[in-house]
């Protein structure tokens, strides 16, 4: 095969168009797709879905977001895009696949409280609220040193 192969295409208006298509430029943009496809960085719960063998769709923490308007889909209070956790609706232990239908928005306390529970189970329940805070070091009683 040549370096660079000619195609004649008939044209009905104008007559003939000669065009040129280098083979060794295709080659590598499949290699550099395929390349892209093998080093594809997946989230946690894309791993884990895909180990369960549920549905998998790639998600746009700024879509999701905006879908939510910005509340978390949990306690219903506003929630930093910079800081939220992606909450799976229906776990994915539960058998819930990873989608924007599945997935809302939630604050990182709220996330770990629901854990694995369905929206049933925690119907009329609230998450306590704001993170809890460790005693500060001052109220507890000073160390005295032993001669």
């Amino acid at each position: 095969m040549t370096k660079q192969q000619l195609l004649v295409s008939t044209n009905g208006i104008s007559g003939e168009t000669l065009s040129v298509r280098t083979p060794n430029r295709e080659s590598r943009l499949e290699r550099k797709e395929t390349k892209l496809l093998k080093n594809k960085r997946l989230s946690s719960a894309e791993k884990r879905a895909e180990a369960l063998g549920v549905l998998v769709e790639r998600i746009n923490r700024q879509t999701l977001y905006d879908m939510y308007y910005g509340y978390c889909g949990i306690c219903g209070e506003r929630v930093s895009l910079r800081k939220y956790t992606l909450d799976h609706i229906v776990p994915l232990s539960r058998g819930g696949e990873h989608s924007y239908a599945n997935i809302q928005p939630s604050h990182r306390w709220c996330n770990s409280w629901k854990a694995d529970k369905l929206p049933e189970e925690i119907e009329g329940l609230r998450p306590p609220k704001g993170r809890r805070r460790k005693q500060p070091y001052r109220n507890r009683a000073p160390v005295v040193a032993r001669i």
